[in-house]
């Protein structure tokens, strides 16, 4: 009976199933050095097209319009910051939809001064201990960031003036403040009844003349204070409630953003010697020298 034979398996090369690295990295270095030829063979035309490409893109860069970007760090009180990101998203959403009429409405700005805006936004930046209060109360006031790219420098004071109103005037920012300032209120209050059941503690220990180990003269004084100290704290907070506080305005500057000159060179270097390097070719092929 005869026994049935086993073949070996076949080596990748024989089936072929991988591919020569090696074979195909010398065909690319082979391609590379048959385009390094054709440009010297036809430097002319490969220097016609870098040229032309770098006009083209000198000349498209002298008719976008200057832009100017610059930020101011604000803390909006009672609103939590998302919907100020929102707000001002919204806003963003209007300049792409090209409304300048409807966008100066809103800001109470003028057409002109809206069509001068590019972009507006907002980032949220992490809470600090400055805060601190404010968190206590269930309020967050941690500062956000509004930026604006415009196309005039000269109008940043007014976008910024602008911007604050906006939030302000808001329907959401006036309902948080008055639940904020509600909140404020009744902590002082709270504050205010116990200050003035401290001080009849303190009456009553200072008349007696006498303390005990639960009640000492200096702990009473030191807590009076405590509380003291809270409630000027919670007060400014109460007066800083009703506006937004820019931290940090506007900077405008004395160089615009952008465009960037070497950004267009840069791209029309590229595609200059991309397309010459092709037409290079392409004669060269023609011709039978490649």
């Amino acid at each position: 009976m005869r026994t049935p034979t086993t073949s070996s398996p076949s080596s990748p090369t024989e089936t072929g199933e991988y591919i020569d690295i090696i074979s195909l990295l010398r065909s690319m270095f082979r391609f590379m050095g048959t385009l390094v030829q054709a440009v010297f063979r036809n430097i002319l035309l490969v220097l016609a097209c870098l040229f032309l490409a770098l006009a083209l893109a000198y000349y498209e860069y002298t008719t976008r319009t200057p832009y100017y970007i610059s930020e101011m760090v604000v803390t909006t009180g009672a609103l939590d910051p998302t919907i100020s990101k929102v707000m001002l998203e919204r806003l963003s959403a209007d300049i792409e939809d090209q409304s300048p009429d409807y966008l100066a409405k809103k800001l109470g700005i003028s057409p002109d001064v809206a069509g001068q805006i590019s972009s507006i936004g907002a980032i949220e930046l992490p809470p600090t201990n400055l805060t601190n209060y404010y968190d206590s109360l269930g309020i967050r006031a941690q500062p956000i960031v509004f930026s604006a790219t415009v196309t005039n420098p000269a109008i940043f004071d007014t976008v910024q003036t602008a911007l604050v109103k906006y939030v302000e005037e808001n329907a959401f920012f006036k309902q948080y403040k008055t639940s904020a300032e509600q909140r404020i209120t009744n902590f002082i209050s709270r504050i205010d009844r116990d200050i003035r059941q401290l001080d009849s503690v303190k009456l009553a220990v200072i008349q007696s003349g006498r303390s005990t180990d639960a009640i000492q003269p200096e702990g009473l004084f030191s807590e009076g204070l405590n509380l003291y100290r809270k409630k000027e704290a919670l007060q400014r907070q109460l007066e800083d409630l009703h506006h937004v506080q820019v931290v940090v305005p506007f900077t405008p500057q004395a160089k615009p953003h952008g465009p960037k000159k070497w950004y267009f060179l840069l791209v029309g270097a590229f595609i200059g010697g991309l397309v010459g390097t092709a037409l290079a070719y392409r004669r060269d092929l023609k011709r039978g020298k490649i």
